[in-house]
């Protein structure tokens, strides 16, 4: 299958949609504000597809998200405010893409935020602060990347269970 853009209408007339799984259909784009009528949404799969940007707009609108992965994507850019307004996301896995960087803000609003997988997703750098305010983070995996320098991370939580910087070449 191949859907290059996600559609956009799809909210409009499936209003009560809770969960959508997209493995593989080649999804190139996601159109701005998209899921402004997204109001069950809570899990959203989009599992090895061609996204490579996720925009501020892109998930504009998702308050009930709670698991999003985007495993395998290319993704190669994220806006520093692409999740402000998924509030409620617990679950997020960036693994598997073309991240170098990631802005120290781009996690700050998600107040629930208990998981984060960023391995093999070809990271470089990573900011002190980049998980200061995510007070309920249980799991952070960072396998797999090359960061540059001293791995330095400020948290303003002892909730961390699990962080794994396994095979990272510095």
């Amino acid at each position: 299958v191949d859907l290059h853009t996600f559609p956009a209408e799809l909210f409009s007339q499936l209003p009560k949609l809770e969960m959508i799984d997209m493995f593989g259909v080649n999804l190139k784009k996601i159109k701005d504000y998209t899921f402004t009528n997204a109001t069950e949404l809570i899990q959203l799969h989009l599992i090895d597809n061609d996204l490579e940007e996720i925009t501020a707009y892109t998930f504009f609108g998702a308050r009930k998200l709670f698991n999003l992965v985007l495993h395998s994507c290319k993704i190669s850019k994220i806006s520093s405010n692409a999740f402000d307004t998924c509030t409620s996301l617990e679950y997020l896995n960036l693994a598997n893409n073309n991240i170098s960087s990631i802005d120290p803000d781009l996690f700050a609003p998600l107040k629930n935020l208990t998981i984060v997988h960023m391995y093999k997703s070809k990271l470089l750098s990573l900011s002190p602060k980049t998980f200061f305010y995510n007070k309920k983070l249980k799991i952070l995996d960072f396998e797999t990347n090359s960061i540059k320098g001293e791995i330095t991370l400020e948290f303003d939580s002892v909730n961390l269970h699990h962080l794994d910087l396994s095979l990272i070449h510095i």
